[in-house]
């Protein structure tokens, strides 16, 4: 009887393949880890986000809002040090949306309408973490984003 080929274990970071010789998570595994987390603390609040933007929210698109979102806490996680994303810094919020309004205004102005209402929901529902003057000076940031100040 002829012996049975036991097919061998795919073998991680092999040296032939799209992924050769590249990290399993990237040149910054803690940038890696605080997107990561990111990502899973926003998940844990969309629920309650969709919710609370069918009763209270201004913008007519929730998809485009939560693409928004989620394209942007990875990055926040990465220039913020991992800062939770129920607690933004605001001048770290305004250095990106600077950096937005250079390349495209519109887009600006839309990400900064995104945000603030996400920073309302948050007020809203007892969920900032942050301190009340930042949520001011948050505010501020964002109000003057939508209107490309």
């Amino acid at each position: 009887m002829a012996k049975k080929s036991r097919r061998q274990p795919a073998r991680r970071n092999s040296s032939s393949g799209p992924c050769a010789g590249k990290p399993v998570y990237g040149s910054n595994p803690a940038a890696a880890l605080a997107s990561l987390q990111s990502a899973q603390e926003l998940n844990s609040l969309i629920p309650a986000f969709v919710c609370w933007h069918w009763e209270h929210g201004i913008l007519p698109d929730l998809v485009v809002v939560l693409e928004q979102l989620t394209a942007f806490f990875p990055i926040y996680a990465e220039i913020s040090g991992a800062a939770a994303v129920t607690a933004m810094d605001p001048g770290l919020v305004a250095e990106y949306v600077e950096s937005l309004n250079e390349h495209d205004a519109e887009l600006a102005s839309f990400f900064c309408a995104v945000l603030f209402e996400y920073m309302h929901f948050l007020r809203d529902t007892g969920r900032w973490s942050g301190t009340a003057e930042s949520h001011q000076v948050l505010h501020g940031v964002l109000y003057h984003g939508i209107l490309n100040e």
